[in-house]
């Protein structure tokens, strides 16, 4: 449990320096996501994500995403764009350690558009050791305002392996958010026999400082 939670707390660390520099304007929207996954079929699976920019640099860390008993760190570049909607593209590339060992070139894309927001998380991940388990995946969401803490979307999960059987989840999404903090609620397949339930929890803990 405390493996699963070390890419939070090392990013955790480098906020708190940050707080205490008196940031400047090179470290924006740090914060860790944390999934919390569960079936009838399948052990429950918690999944901490961390991430924080220098300047326009980006840094991201990963445990059980790529696969059980795996971390991964991702380096790349965001390059925002903001006029009548708020859009920022990040291409990356990192290395995966663990259960699965290699390399994961991919990117991450984030709109946001007055009341509607939705998001990208999308890679290829190569086993170094075994290539026909390398693997397409994409995360892809969105999310409609009704009001100042309450939103309503869905969100979709493809996996593609080179070898085996590919699996498709999508269903609906319920978030809740106050400040620096939020909360998701996920049914995938909600129509079948076994669904997948997952809980997001999201902070940012950089974002309450002003530059």
């Amino acid at each position: 449990m405390i493996a699963a939670y070390f890419p939070v707390i090392s990013f955790s660390f480098i906020a708190n320096y940050c707080f205490a520099q008196k940031r400047d304007t090179i470290f924006h929207d740090a914060g860790f996501y944390n999934t919390i996954q569960w079936s009838a079929e399948q052990p429950t699976l918690i999944i901490p994500q961390a991430w924080i920019y220098f300047g326009d640099f980006y840094l991201e860390a990963r445990y059980n995403y790529e696969d059980h008993k795996t971390l991964s760190l991702y380096f790349g570049r965001a390059f925002s764009f903001d006029k009548k909607a708020e859009i920022e593209i990040t291409p990356m590339i990192g290395a995966v350690v663990g259960k699965t060992n290699g390399i994961s070139p991919g990117f991450n894309f984030e709109i946001n558009y007055k009341r509607f927001s939705s998001f990208t998380q999308c890679q290829y991940t190569i086993d170094l050791k075994t290539s026909n388990i390398s693997y397409f995946w994409d995360w892809t969401g969105f999310n409609i305002l009704f009001s100042k803490h309450f939103g309503l979307g869905g969100a979709a999960q493809v996996y593609q392996p080179n070898t085996g059987v590919p699996f498709f989840i999508a269903g609906p999404m319920v978030r809740f958010h106050h400040k620096s903090f939020a909360i998701e609620a996920y049914a995938y397949n909600f129509w079948q026999k076994f669904p997948i339930a997952a809980i997001g929890m999201e902070y940012q803990f950089l974002s309450l400082i002003h530059i």
